[in-house]
């Protein structure tokens, strides 16, 4: 487990301009510290963060209707379980390791793509301080 978790945090280190490598990284390193099984995953010949960040672009171009794209938290996550060939967690283990949820439960990435497949723009949805605070 010790070998996969500094292989990811090796990789986040060297990418870390990167906030969608970032947040891969984050999740995984979650689920491994709950789920040591799946440490030989990110062992893999051919498997990064960076191909699983890929993957989700891969998934958004697919998915994109008028040059928009948009793509869950959970859905994003679905995809990086099938890149690295490991089981996608219950609904209630995912809600302690997806980042946190804006209060209408659809938390993530809206792009502007161009013609070239390039981003325009990103915008994120907002935090919802009081949900996540439980109203403190």
């Amino acid at each position: 487990m010790n070998e996969s978790m500094d292989r990811l945090r090796d990789e986040m280190a060297k990418r870390h301009d990167h906030p969608g490598v970032q947040a891969v990284g984050e999740y995984l390193c979650r689920r491994l510290e709950d789920d040591a099984e799946i440490a030989p995953a990110f062992l893999a010949e051919g498997k990064s963060l960076t191909g699983a960040f890929g993957e989700i672009e891969a998934y958004a171009r697919k998915h994109q209707k008028g040059g928009m794209c948009y793509v869950t938290d959970s859905t994003a996550w679905e995809v990086v379980c099938r890149y690295y060939g490991i089981p996608e967690e219950t609904p209630e283990k995912a809600e302690t390791h997806a980042p946190a949820q804006a209060s209408d439960g659809e938390a993530g990435c809206l792009h502007s793509m161009n013609t070239a497949g390039g981003h325009v723009n990103h915008t994120y949805a907002a935090l919802d301080l009081d949900t996540l605070l439980g109203g403190m």
